[in-house]
């Protein structure tokens, strides 16, 4: 059940772009062309703790307050890590204070089947104030170790803003785990990059006929690091590094140019345009999105949470999550600059606005992230 003080606090917005809501009166949002995506790993996963407690519910609810006002900011949220199993109920209370909120559209990812050996879905859900007029769901062939459990996929949105498309496919892909079976990391990187083989295949399929107006977006949490790994300060790097066995390190140099092997992948070898939005927005490094750090007056690195990180990924500064805009080769203006046949006006990403959101509060004891990660947000424009 939704707390019912909670969502009295909440304001039901629509955005002024969705013209389905043009004769009811609700207050409208202050972005009058512009739409803003966020990608969050949520960390709702049920029974599974890092430490003594990951306070799920206080994390959800002060994500929806309004003290935080954390959805009044955004008009389309791809979430991971909101599963369903042992956590139906509070799913449903975040889709309950979406609605709300005024995102009156959503989708998940699918259930995993029965009388499999999967217990979790994949934990994916799309909210948006725009109305969803198709959806799908695609599951990854394998997935392995303890992310075997989970149904693990792509999730598919189209979403209509104004007779304009956006193309969203988000995602959250196989983890690395970092023991001493040398085996077990290079498949967990091997598992990965046939996932994101997965994902460029569920592209081409859903895009093949995209109008020039169009925009196509990969998010989520890939699982990928785009900044080249610490081998020094960072205690499970620099084990790997100094292994007596040369394959560990070999792994961790595989591990590195991973980020490059996804955007090959993704551009289909460069036949296709794939712009890092987050990477973009940052000078052309990508971000710490993952085992943040802040320095002490020694000097020294320490980790900016320590409740919901894990020990081994503490200070890890990893960036794992993304928003890639993807332009398919025949989407490219033609002669004469022209966007589309059918009109003037197309959708774009305005990568001067994208940003890490961070989600911090101070109104718990001991958890200062709304989530183990940090959020990805940028702007859409339909110009």
């Amino acid at each position: 059940m939704v707390d019912k003080k909670v969502i009295a606090k909440i304001e039901t917005l629509k955005h002024p772009l969705n013209k389905d809501l043009e004769d009811i009166p609700l207050k409208e949002v202050s972005r009058t062309n512009q739409i803003s995506l966020l990608s969050y790993n949520f960390f709702l996963r049920p029974v599974v703790k890092n430490v003594e407690d990951d306070w799920k519910d206080e994390r959800l609810e002060a994500f929806v307050s309004d003290d935080q006002n954390c959805l009044a900011q955004f008009d389309i949220i791809c979430f991971q890590e909101v599963f369903d199993f042992i956590n139906k109920q509070r799913r449903q209370k975040l889709i309950s204070y979406a609605e709300k909120a005024g995102y009156f559209y959503h989708r998940t990812s699918d259930p995993a089947p029965l009388f499999s050996s999967m217990l979790l879905d994949g934990g994916l859900l799309t909210i948006s104030r725009f109305p969803i007029v198709e959806s799908e769901f695609k599951p990854y062939p394998i997935s392995m170790l303890s992310d075997a459990l989970t149904y693990k996929g792509v999730l598919y949105c189209k979403i209509d803003i104004q007779g304009k498309f956006l193309h969203i496919f988000q995602s959250h892909t196989q983890a690395s785990y970092f023991s001493e079976v040398y085996e077990e990391f290079e498949a967990s990187i091997n598992t990965r990059q046939d996932q994101i083989r997965n994902i460029r295949q569920f592209v081409e399929e859903k895009t093949q006929n995209a109008d020039q107006s169009d925009l196509i977006i990969v998010c989520g949490d890939l699982n990928i690091n785009g900044r080249k790994v610490d081998r020094v300060n960072v205690e499970g790097y620099r084990h790997m590094d100094t292994h007596t066995l040369p394959q560990f390190r070999r792994a961790l140099d595989q591990y590195d140019m991973e980020y490059d092997q996804m955007v090959s992948i993704l551009s289909r070898d460069q036949e296709d345009k794939v712009i890092d939005v987050m990477r973009k927005a940052n000078g052309g490094e990508s971000p710490i999105t993952f085992g943040d750090v802040i320095i002490d007056k020694e000097g020294k690195l320490r980790p900016t949470e320590t409740q919901m990180v894990k020990e081994e990924d503490y200070c890890i500064m990893n960036s794992l999550d993304y928003i890639f805009q993807l332009q398919r080769s025949f989407q490219s203006a033609g002669p004469d600059n022209e966007v589309s046949s059918k009109s003037s006006k197309s959708l774009s990403i305005d990568h001067s606005q994208s940003r890490v959101q961070k989600f911090l509060y101070d109104s718990h004891p001991k958890v200062k992230q709304m989530s183990d990660h940090f959020g990805v947000s940028t702007i859409i424009k339909l110009q």
